[in-house]
C-alpha cells in the first residue's frame, strides 16, 4: 500500500545530502542500545506545510517525522527549528532514482543536519515494503518459487532484488563508517528481516497492522531476534489501513470511526512495541484532527501514548526474553493470518510444510494463541455470506456507531513476549543472550554451528531437540543413541510428578540412553525426554518427532509440559488469570509488567514478582498511581485488572541491591 516515491536524484547529490564521506560512524546503532524514536509519517511532497505536522509537534505527539523529498530548505528548517529527528523516505529502487536533482529552493546541504546538535539522528527509509508481493517493487509480479527447494528459493529472492535494482547495493554496501545516517528498511515478511540486514540495512521495521500482512505478536520475535542476530536496531511500523472497511483510521464530526483501526487496537499495537524493546516506531500517514484545532479519538491517544513513552516513562528497562527459537535461516516462514494466508506453506505460500515447518506452526500456535486470526472478523455483523467482511457493510456499521474492537482479533502469550527468533547463523554472542534455544524445524546444523551450541550449552545454557534434529550430534552430547527408525505412540508420562497423558498419535524414535536422565517416557516406559549434562549446561532431548503429532497439527501434551516447565525455570514475573498478552521488563531497581487485554471482558488477575529486600513502592505507570499489592515473605503479589481492549503497566520497585 505504501506508494513509493520515484525521485531523481544523483549519486553524489544524495551522498552530500545525508552526510556522505564525513567519515563519522553513527551513534547509538547497536542492538543493545535503549534509545526510542517515535516518528509520525506526512505523506506527498512539502508534506512538512500540513498544518497537523506543525500541530503535532506542537502537541508533542512525536520525537521524529518521516518525510518524502523534495529535500528543500523548508523540509531541513521545518525539522532543525523543531529539534526532531527524520526519516527521509527516498527509495532506490533503480538507476533511474539516480537521475540529477535541484533544490526547489535554495541549495542548502542537508550534511550538517545529520550528527548535529540540532538532530540527532537521521535515517534514510532506502527500502520502504521492499519485499512485497506486488506494487512498486516488483511490479510484474513476485518471483515464484514452487518447486524449489528453500534454499533455491531464498537464491532466487536475492538475486530478484540484485539484479533488478543494482543501485540499491551500491548504497547498501557501503561501511557504515562512511556515513552518519541509517539505512532503513521497512520490511513486510517476518522472515525477510533477517535478509534486510543481510543486505546491509542499519535499521528494520517490521510493518503490522494492515490486514494482508501478520499480526504484531508473533512478528517481534522475528524483527527483534533479527536485530539481535545482527547486532542492530529494529522497529515496528504501524499501518492504520484495514482492508476490510477500505479505509485508514478516520473519524467523522461526531467522533464514529469511519474506517481503518479503532484507536484502542493501535494503542495497543504501541505499547506491545514500546514494552517490548523497539528502537524505532512509525506511524504511517494518518490524520489526527476533528474540527478545527482538536485531536480526535486517534489523535488524542497518540498524544497519551506519547507522554508515557517521550515523557514519563522513558527508560522502561529491556524485555526479559529468555528462549531463542532456532528456524532455518532459509525457512522463507510468514504466520498464519488474515483470510488469505492460511496455507501449510512457506515462501509467499509457493512451498509445502515439511514436518519441521508443521513443528514451527504449533509452536507458534502454542505460545502465540490466536495469532491466525488478524485480519478476520469472526461473528460480525458486516460478514458475507462466505464469512467474510463485506466493505460497504463494514463501513456502514463503523458510521452507525457500531463498535469495531471485538472484530480486531488479537493474540494472547503463554509465555508472554520472552521468545526471540534465531536462524542458524547466528554467532555464539548472540546464543548467549538466552537461557534455553529450542530447535524449531529443519534448521541445519553443520560444523561451526555444532561447535557454537557445543560452547554455548556448556557454558551453562538449556538445549532442546527432536530426534529428527540429532544427525549432527554424537551419542556423548546427547547423552543417549538414537536409532534411526520410528515406533507411533499414543500415551505420554511426565516423570517429575508421575502424570500420565494419553496424546493424538506421534511418531518417536527409539532411544538408549547412556549418560541422560529420563524425566518422560512413552508407551510406559519407552524413553520420550531426556536431560544430558553437558559442561555447565544440558541437553534435552525429545525422542517425540518435533514433539508434535503425527498429523502436525498440535504440539504434544507432554510437549507442552516440557515448555511451560522451562519457562517458569527462567521466569522474572508470573502472571495468573485468564489468558492475557503480557511483556516483562527489567529495569534497575523494578521489574515491570506490561498486561494487555485484547478481550472484551474486564481482565482481573495477579502479577507475581520474587523480592528479596525492601518494597519501595507498587505503580501502575499508565495513570501513574499506587496499586494493589501484598507480600507473603519473598513474593509480592499485584492485583491487577485491566479494562477491556486496554492496557496497564505494574511496577514493583525496590532497592537496586534488593531483586
Amino acid at each position: 500500500m505504501y506508494a513509493a516515491v520515484k525521485t531523481a536524484i544523483s549519486l553524489g547529490l544524495a551522498m552530500a545530502l545525508l552526510g556522505w564521506g564525513q567519515n563519522r560512524l553513527p551513534s547509538g546503532g547497536s542492538f543493545r542500545d535503549r534509545t526510542f524514536e517515535f516518528y509520525h509519517e506526512f505523506y506527498g511532497p512539502e508534506a512538512f506545510l500540513n498544518p497537523e505536522a506543525s500541530a503535532n509537534f506542537r502537541n508533542r505527539m512525536a520525537n521524529g517525522v518521516s518525510l518524502q523529498p523534495p529535500l528543500n530548505s523548508g523540509l531541513v528548517d521545518f525539522v532543525t527549528s523543531r529539534g526532531i529527528n527524520l526519516m527521509v523516505d527516498l527509495p532506490i529502487q533503480s538507476r533511474a532514482d539516480l537521475t540529477p536533482f535541484v533544490f526547489n529552493t535554495r541549495q542548502k546541504a542537508v550534511e550538517d543536519l545529520a550528527g548535529t546538535g540540532v538532530i540527532a539522528r537521521l535515517m534514510w527509509n532506502v527500502m520502504p515494503e521492499w519485499d512485497q508481493s506486488g506494487g512498486n517493487w516488483v511490479p510484474d509480479g513476485r518471483p515464484r518459487y514452487r518447486g524449489l527447494t528453500k534454499t533455491q528459493a531464498y537464491g532466487r529472492f536475492l538475486e530478484y532484488y540484485y539484479s533488478a535494482y543494482p543501485s540499491l547495493f551500491s548504497f547498501l554496501e557501503q561501511p557504515v563508517a562512511a556515513r552518519k545516517y541509517w539505512m532503513t528498511a521497512i520490511t513486510d515478511h517476518p522472515s525477510n528481516t533477517f535478509y534486510s540486514y543481510e543486505m546491509g540495512a542499519d535499521v528494520c521495521l517490521l510493518e503490522r497492522g494492515i490486514d494482508e500482512l501478520g499480526d504484531i505478536s508473533t512478528g517481534i520475535p522475528f524483527v527483534r531476534g533479527a536485530g539481535r542476530q545482527y547486532d542492530r536496531q529494529w522497529g515496528i511500523d504501524v499501518a492504520t489501513y484495514r482492508t476490510s472497511n477500505g479505509m485508514a483510521t478516520k473519524f467523522d464530526s461526531r467522533e464514529n470511526l469511519l474506517g481503518g483501526w479503532s484507536p484502542s487496537y493501535l494503542k495497543r499495537h504501541y505499547y506491545i512495541a514500546y514494552m517490548a524493546g523497539a528502537h524505532v516506531l512509525r506511524n504511517q500517514a494518518t490524520g489526527y484532527y476533528g474540527s478545527g484545532a482538536n485531536l480526535d479519538p486517534f489523535g488524542r491517544m497518540n498524544q497519551e501514548f506519547a507522554d508515557f513513552a517521550l515523557n514519563r516513562h522513558t527508560d522502561v528497562g529491556r524485555p526479559v526474553v529468555t528462549t531463542a527459537l532456532l528456524l532455518d535461516h532459509h525457512s522463507g516462514f510468514d504466520t498464519k493470518h488474515w483470510y488469505f494466508n492460511q496455507a501449510d506453506a512457506v515462501w509467499y505460500q509457493d512451498i509445502p510444510y515439511t514436518d519441521g515447518d508443521r513443528m514451527i506452526n504449533s509452536f507458534l500456535r502454542l505460545a502465540y494463541a490466536n495469532h491466525w486470526l488478524h485480519g478476520q472478523t469472526p461473528g460480525a455483523p458486516f460478514n458475507d455470506s462466505t464469512g467474510k467482511p463485506d466493505a460497504k457493510g463494514f463501513q456502514a456499521y463503523l458510521a452507525g456507531g457500531g463498535d469495531p474492537r471485538p472484530y480486531e482479533p488479537m493474540s494472547v502469550t503463554r509465555y508472554g513476549h520472552s521468545l526471540d527468533v534465531l536462524t542458524d547463523r547466528a554467532s555464539l554472542e548472540a546464543l548467549r543472550q538466552y537461557k534455553v534455544i529450542v530447535l524449531l524445524g529443519d534448521a541445519p546444523i553443520d560444523g561451526r554451528l555444532r561447535g557454537v551450541l557445543t560452547a554455548w550449552v556448556q557454558e551453562g545454557g538449556t538445549l532442546v531437540l527432536t530426534a529428527p534434529q540429532t544427525v549432527a550430534f554424537d551419542e556423548k552430547f546427547l547423552g543417549a543413541r538414537v536409532e534411526n527408525t520410528r515406533r507411533t505412540g499414543t500415551s505420554s508420562r511426565w516423570l517429575l510428578d508421575g502424570s500420565s497423558y494419553r496424546e493424538a498419535p506421534f511418531w518417536f524414535s527409539p532411544v538408549t540412553v547412556t549418560t541422560a536422565t529420563v524425566f518422560g517416557t512413552a508407551e510406559g516406559a519407552q524413553p520420550l525426554l531426556t536431560s544430558n549434562a553437558v559442561g555447565k549446561g544440558q541437553v534435552i532431548l525429545s525422542a517425540g518427532h518435533y514433539l508434535q503429532g503425527a498429523t502436525g497439527d498440535q504440539i504434544l501434551t507432554i510437549g507442552t509440559l516440557l515448555f511451560d516447565w522451562l519457562a517458569g525455570q527462567n521466569t522474572v514475573a508470573t502472571v495468573t488469570g485468564a489468558p492475557v498478552e503480557y511483556i516483562v521488563n527489567e529495569a534497575p531497581g523494578r521489574v515491570i509488567v506490561t498486561v494487555v487485554n485484547n478481550s472484551g471482558s474486564e481482565w482481573a488477575g495477579t502479577v507475581v514478582v520474587p523480592v528479596v529486600g525492601d518494597v519501595r513502592a507498587v505503580r501502575e505507570y499508565t495513570a501513574d498511581v499506587d496499586a494493589r499489592w501484598s507480600r507473603v515473605r519473598s513474593r509480592v503479589t499485584v492485583m491487577g485488572q485491566v479494562p477491556a481492549y486496554d492496557v496497564r503497566v505494574y511496577a514493583v520497585e525496590v532497592g537496586p541491591a534488593d531483586r
